[in-house]
């Protein structure tokens, strides 16, 4: 069972892109709120870069639960990966300057990576649903 655990992980962690669209859902006054966001994939991490006055920043301040989904397979055949966890906020110079490294859309938004209207929040995530492509029976994976 260990094995198909693992292999499943690993499955899961494959279907993500460097950089994709992802539904990300945070709480605000016990109701949750939904936007689609920029996930970027390094080694297993996840980050999502913002700016300081948006919403979803003040919600993940109060209350660092988020959940998110995107879809995966084709036209014929599709499935899902769900995710659950905690954000981060990070503060480390090394890290935001790698974040920023990544986006090449990054100097649209922000001057350097200790603009302070940059936000860079690292996604832990705890554990994935994921719906495998031509199957209906869901799997839950811890990340």
């Amino acid at each position: 069972m260990a094995e198909n655990t693992e292999t499943l992980r690993q499955e899961v962690w494959a279907l993500f892109k460097p950089k994709q669209t992802v539904g990300l859902a945070t709480v605000e006054d016990g109701a949750p709120r939904v936007r689609p966001v920029t996930v970027i994939h390094h080694e297993r991490e996840l980050y999502v870069a913002t700016g300081s006055a948006d919403a979803k920043v003040r919600q993940l301040r109060a209350n660092p639960s988020f959940e998110f989904y995107f879809l995966v397979g084709g036209r014929e055949s599709q499935g899902s990966v769900r995710a659950s966890g905690r954000a981060e906020f990070v503060t480390d110079p090394a890290t935001r300057r790698a974040a920023a490294d990544m986006m090449p859309y990054f100097a649209e938004f922000w001057q350097t990576p200790d603009d302070p209207r940059f936000v860079l929040l690292r996604l832990h995530v705890d554990a994935f649903e994921y719906l495998r492509p031509g199957t209906l029976d869901i799997r839950r994976v811890e990340a």
